[in-house]
């Protein structure tokens, strides 16, 4: 099920659905988002770790440059779905 919402921003609309539709995928792939607030922050920084690491293969050893897009797009997704559950995050 896609989310459904009305957003306005200065954003390509390409870029805000690649973002939902990497929520949804990861809904799916990883169903159990741990209640711990450190450990939810711990993966969104292994995934801007992966983004990092990416945008550095693309600069320094001749990577590929859509592998930065994809690692950006799943740290938003990444980052989103930690402020989506917020609320419910225990210490």
């Amino acid at each position: 099920m896609k989310n459904k919402i009305t957003v306005t921003t200065s954003l390509p609309a390409n870029i805000v659905q690649s973002v939902l539709d990497e929520i949804e995928r990861a809904k799916v792939k990883h169903p159990n988002w741990p209640s711990d607030i450190l450990y939810r922050g711990a993966i969104v920084a292994e995934e801007a770790g992966e983004l990092l690491r990416a945008c550095n293969q693309a600069t320094m050893e001749e990577g590929k440059v859509n592998e930065a897009y994809t690692e950006a797009v799943q740290t938003a997704a990444t980052a989103m779905r930690f402020l989506e559950e917020f609320k419910t995050a225990t210490i």
